[in-house]
């Protein structure tokens, strides 16, 4: 991600020369050039078209919508952010709930809403959860999630994220003191986790543009803030570049295994596969 930042935002530039490790270790230098697709000028907003618009959010909607997968006993959830609504979580969460264990790979997770966030921790605690103490400039306010007393999952719970994990992920690993059999973050320790806002704004020709601004910082209930500490996982699983290029995922192939399900490598990378954008 600060990768990207750097290229494209703050430094963005035609070419680079890269140093690429194949998965015998050997090394080699690639020039890589941009290439330039020119597109119609769009002098204002308003004149690209309602069905353009459409199929942008459509498409958005689509890349970002829960995927589920069942084996035996097992459900895997993959779930690419936290923007889904209550209806959708109590679905999901009823369907889980069938279930003797479940995966829930926020693996990528940027974040999303904290009501999203705080239903699917609802149900999964027979009390209510009290998160972490949201700090701003002028207060300091609780961030409760409320038990679904009447419909909460009590299976095996096996949580994977990694380095793309945002804020919410975050949190979710930090909750449960007492079902910490149940609940496994993965991968190295995650650092961000302030809350922050989008603001919208216009410029005088109406073209919309935004800024994301840090307005919380949230301390858990140890009186600690996650940020710039993180949360350390119960087990840590790196892929090799031999996984990444043969399309192997051993990270949900150990998920699997502490539920009693057997996975092949490759079929545990099948099992979600990436979605490509339209261009």
């Amino acid at each position: 991600m600060e990768i990207e930042y750097a290229l494209n935002g703050l430094r963005p530039i035609s070419g680079l020369q890269l140093e690429l490790r194949n998965p015998s270790g050997k090394m080699r230098r690639v020039g890589v050039t941009a290439k330039m697709t020119r597109k119609p000028l769009v002098p204002h907003i308003s004149d690209l078209s309602q069905a353009a618009r459409e199929r942008s959010v459509e498409e958005a909607m689509h890349l970002s919508r829960p995927r589920e997968v069942y084996l035996n006993d097992l459900m895997i959830l993959k779930l690419p952010d936290f923007n889904s609504t209550e209806s959708t979580v109590q679905g999901l969460l009823d369907r889980a709930r069938k279930y003797k264990a479940l995966i829930l790979d926020l693996r990528g997770n940027p974040g999303g809403q904290e009501s999203t966030l705080l239903n699917f921790i609802g149900s999964m605690f027979e009390k209510d959860v009290k998160l972490a103490d949201r700090i701003t400039r002028t207060e300091g306010t609780p961030v409760i999630a409320r038990s679904k007393r009447n419909g909460i999952f009590r299976g095996k719970l096996i949580v994977l994220v990694d380095s793309k994990s945002d804020v919410g992920c975050r949190t979710f690993c930090t909750c449960s003191p007492d079902r910490k059999t149940r609940s496994r973050p993965w991968r190295p320790q995650l650092r961000r986790v302030m809350e922050a806002q989008f603001y919208p704004h216009r410029t005088y020709t109406g073209v919309l543009y935004g800024a994301m601004v840090t307005t919380a910082d949230l301390v858990m209930t140890d009186s600690k803030s996650l940020e710039h500490a993180g949360v350390m996982p119960d087990e840590t699983i790196l892929p090799t570049a031999a996984d990444l290029v043969d399309g192997r995922d051993p990270v949900m192939v150990r998920a699997a295994e502490i539920t009693g399900v057997n996975l092949s490598p490759e079929k545990a990378a099948g099992l979600f596969p990436y979605e490509w954008p339209r261009e």
